[in-house]
């Protein structure tokens, strides 16, 4: 028996050791959660003006940012003179964050939905998302404007930017902003009863 204080060990397991003692790190992949942002109430909208409120959500972000490369909203105008107006009589659409930042846009409406391609990347956490318009002359006064989208299939190619996993954003049902009403104003014209028809002479003064 050695009488060698120092304990020796053999090559195997000095590595086991190493790659013990060797820091790890594991990447949760990420999820994304949309939902209606309550904070942007249902509320009247200007006919003719740009950047009118049509409908707003929260984006929960957890693990790692998200990276998404289509989005898909759908406009619900309802009217209330039958008329057929649908997403064409909304233009300029965005998506801005919370910050008033651009996201996405603008587009006009088509048919009833909108949809952006690009990169659009959620960061970890919170945000509010809101779409802005500006409701186009053929909306009458009353119609009213309810913005949708379904994320499980509306948003798409949603990757992880730390894992590199791709995700189905969530929830797999339709999710409905509130509603918006268009009110536009009129201009209306009418001949007082006073002065009275007559005749004017020419050269004559103070006559009303």
């Amino acid at each position: 028996m050695s009488n060698n204080p120092l304990i020796r060990f053999s090559p195997l397991i000095l590595s086991f050791l190493a790659i013990a003692a060797t820091p790890r790190v594991s990447t949760d992949i990420g999820t994304l959660t949309v939902q209606k942002d309550p904070s942007v109430f249902a509320q009247n909208i200007g006919v003719g003006f740009p950047d009118q409120p049509l409908g707003a959500f929260t984006v929960t972000v957890r693990h790692e940012p998200i990276l998404i490369r289509t989005l898909t909203f759908t406009l619900n105008v309802n009217n209330v003179n039958g008329d057929n107006d649908d997403g064409t009589a909304i233009d300029q659409i965005k998506l801005i964050d919370g910050n008033g930042q651009v996201v996405a846009g603008p587009m006009d409406g088509s048919a009833q939905t909108i949809t952006f391609v690009g990169s659009f990347i959620f960061p970890q956490g919170t945000g509010s998302y809101k779409l802005v318009g500006m409701p186009a002359a053929s909306l009458d006064s009353g119609d009213t404007v309810m913005v949708s989208t379904k994320p499980s299939t509306d948003w798409l190619t949603a990757l992880g930017t730390i894992s590199g996993e791709m995700i189905i954003p969530a929830p797999d049902t339709t999710v409905f902003s509130n509603t918006m009403t268009a009110k536009g104003g009129k201009l209306t014209i009418s001949v007082p009863p006073i002065p009275i028809p007559q005749t004017v002479l020419s050269g004559l003064q103070g006559f009303t």
